[in-house]
């Protein structure tokens, strides 16, 4: 029962990995990939390869990449893109509002202060 399960399962997911892995991406992957999962600039980035084949071989859904895009979004608290110790500072201390602009405020110079910079 639970042992043969097991092997069953596990033998049936190194057959996807290797199949995923090894065949060849066809110009309709690509295309997938640059406008399901990427902005549609006709390149395909790490990022959304990586959401491709993690997507495709089944480790995650398209709603958990989402529900993790928005998270970053939130946690990203100056819209720039990258998450700093300012991002999470404000996160830590309650700011519950994005600033509009990529400018520092006071709050970024105490972090800044706090954090030994």
């Amino acid at each position: 029962g639970n042992v043969a399960d097991v092997y069953f399962r596990r033998k049936t997911q190194a057959s996807e990995r290797e199949y995923m892995l090894g065949r060849k991406l066809s110009m309709a992957d690509i295309h997938h990939m640059d406008y399901h999962h990427g902005d549609g600039d006709g390149v395909v980035t790490y990022d959304e390869f990586l959401i491709f084949m993690l997507v495709a071989m089944r480790k995650v859904q398209t709603d958990d990449i989402d529900l993790l895009k928005d998270l970053y979004d939130e946690l990203d608290r100056d819209n720039d893109g990258k998450l700093t110790k300012n991002d999470l500072f404000g996160l830590a201390y309650g700011r519950k509002q994005k600033s509009s602009s990529n400018t520092t405020t006071p709050t970024t110079n105490v972090a800044d202060k706090e954090l030994g910079e």
